[in-house]
């Protein structure tokens, strides 16, 4: 299938994206900019600032940007030193100055509130199409029938179009019903995550640190505008294995989890509203030979989930759905343009996936691997050297 135009500007091809998270609404806000007019299909009832705390590295923050959400990291993200601390003492053993990071890279780092982010791509969304996002329409089923793709949502509606884009998550049904039916694998870590009001703190709470113990880290940060801490505590476990990131959980249970941690460290947890703690599993999902099946196409969690050690989950979403865009608005032949997107992000998306398995084990196998530079130095690629709006489109010879 050839993607008409008018001009340069591609018009007739019916893109449905199944999902509207990070990657969902970045990928369409990229197919708008590109000249189409994308409808994505979102199972929630509607939008809410939902969820935790966010790392967005400066891939990630170049195409945001790009995009048009530069004003509003500018506003609600933090960019801070992070300390790597002992958990034993909670001694200082590295610190990365964050604030280099637009001259070194020419885009900032920032840490964000996800449900932030994602209310303002998707009112970005709605304001280029009214039409764009269709609401509680949770993917039943999907069919191929030569160029047309069918979908049918639990809510009795149906839809056809000529692309589909799968973005809904690591339990993709898009993903389960034409990839690859298997169940996520847990990884063996178990997350817990609550935010905490600053408003009254001193100084000693407002930081963002990494602390160590074997098998187990807690990493805390401020998001949306400095109002909140981040806090997030992961744990080597079995048994326990529910995805479920909206789980409540026990505040002691964690306690009983990082008890022996430093002084300041526990009086961050203390700081936590007991009614505020969920716990979740993290899992993974084993690679795909091909990220596409007829006219349909996968991006983010749906087809490569990586643990969060190295803050490039959402970034690789977001470079997805940019590279996609920026194939089918320059590519003219349908095939061409994804088999080029799947040639451009594959190997980068596997490296990463890689990379953050190999940091879980620097982060959880106690402080003193921190003290060894190779293990963030003798890496063979900067992750946030990457330029999704600009990378060479092309098939590899």
């Amino acid at each position: 299938m050839s993607i008409e135009r008018e001009g340069n500007r591609p018009m007739s091809l019916r893109i449905a994206i199944i999902g509207a998270g990070l990657g969902g609404l970045a990928t369409a806000l990229a197919l708008q900019k590109s000249g189409f007019r994308p409808v994505v299909y979102e199972r929630s009832p509607e939008f809410a600032p939902l969820g935790a705390g966010l790392t967005m590295c400066s891939n990630a923050n170049r195409v945001l940007r790009h995009l048009g959400l530069g004003d509003m990291l500018e506003r609600d993200g933090v960019t801070q030193a992070q300390d790597y601390r002992d958990a034993r003492s909670g001694a200082v053993l590295r610190r990365f100055d964050r604030e280099n990071d637009l001259k070194k890279y020419g885009a900032p780092y920032y840490k964000v509130h996800r449900g932030d982010l994602q209310m303002e791509m998707a009112r970005l969304v709605m304001a280029r199409d009214p039409d764009a996002v269709v609401m509680d329409s949770e993917l039943e089923s999907i069919a191929q029938h030569g160029t047309e793709v069918t979908l049918k949502f639990a809510n009795g509606t149906e839809a056809a179009a000529d692309l589909v884009i799968g973005a809904d998550g690591i339990r993709s049904v898009v993903r389960q019903r034409l990839f690859d039916d298997s169940d996520p694998v847990f990884t063996g870590y178990v997350a817990w995550r609550a935010l905490v009001p600053t408003e009254g703190l001193g100084e000693d709470f407002m930081v963002s640190a990494v602390t160590a113990g074997t098998d187990r880290m807690i990493n805390r940060y401020l998001v949306r505008a400095r109002k909140l801490i981040n806090v997030v505590c992961f744990s080597r476990r079995s048994g326990w294995r529910s995805a479920d990131w909206s789980t409540k959980s026990d505040l002691g249970e964690v306690f009983e989890e990082f008890g022996d941690f430093d002084q300041n460290t526990m009086e961050t947890l203390r700081l936590i509203d007991p009614n505020g703690v969920y716990k979740w599993a993290l899992h993974t999902r084993k690679p795909l030979q091909s990220w596409v099946s007829g006219r349909v196409v996968l991006l983010g969690d749906a087809v490569h989930p990586m643990l969060p050690f190295m803050g490039q989950g959402a970034a690789m979403a977001i470079e997805d759905g940019m590279i996609l865009a920026r194939c089918l608005g320059s590519i003219p032949v349908l095939d061409t343009a994804l088999a080029t997107y799947q040639a451009i992000r594959k190997p980068r998306a596997e490296e990463l996936v890689e990379r953050s398995n190999l940091m879980a084990g620097v982060f959880h196998n106690g402080p003193d691997k921190y003290t060894r530079a190779s293990d963030y130095t003798d890496q063979p690629t900067d992750p946030s050297m990457y330029d999704a709006t600009s990378v060479p489109l092309q098939l590899p010879n």
